[in-house]
């Protein structure tokens, strides 16, 4: 996040309860940590997972890929296939393998809908609650409920539960061999 009152639009209030999440989850998993992150409002609002709804084709909308992108780049796997020392993983051609394409980003996308303010109803899922700093609630109505084949193959099976959804991705972001060398 940023704390410039242009990126989130959040009180200092909302950022230092957002970097407190940080520090107290920064000596456990990293498992713990991506999910805490990943369900922050800030983050949410920060990176477009915040009222992400599944896609809509009468609307001509499709979920944000922001955060999906980023938490692979950024949080966990990174872009490129890695050694347990850093280097790169190389194919026969000497080339780097990608982590991710831009299908996975679009699964990954689709894995991460449905989520607004906790305590909103359904019909309170667009709007603004800069009051809450609790970790984001799931709202079947907006997720994709279809399957989501993600990285490495890892299909996330079909159904209306974001939450099963996003510990489905988060475990297997978590238990990806990039992450000990690309975080480390």
């Amino acid at each position: 996040i940023s704390d410039a009152s242009d990126n989130v639009g959040y009180s200092h209030l909302a950022v230092s309860d957002y970097y407190d999440t940080l520090a107290v989850n920064a000596f456990g998993s990293h498992r713990a940590l991506l999910e805490e992150v990943a369900l922050h409002p800030l983050m949410g609002r920060y990176l477009g997972m915040l009222q992400n709804e599944k896609a809509n084709p009468s609307r001509n909308t499709e979920p944000d890929e922001n955060f999906a992108r980023e938490v692979m780049q950024l949080f966990s796997i990174g872009l490129a296939m890695r050694n347990r020392d850093f280097s790169l993983v190389l194919d026969s051609s000497g080339n780097t393998i990608p982590t991710y394409d831009e299908q996975v980003v679009s699964a990954m996308a689709r894995v991460f809908t449905g989520w607004t303010y906790d305590g909103q109803t359904d019909a309170q899922f667009g709007r603004r609650n800069d009051a809450s700093f609790a970790p984001m609630q799931c709202h079947p109505r907006f997720h994709d409920d279809q399957a989501k084949r993600i990285f490495d193959g890892i299909t996330v099976p079909a159904g209306n539960n974001c939450i099963a959804s996003v510990d489905t991705t988060l475990d297997a972001l978590a238990a990806h061999q990039n992450v000990a060398p690309f975080i480390s």
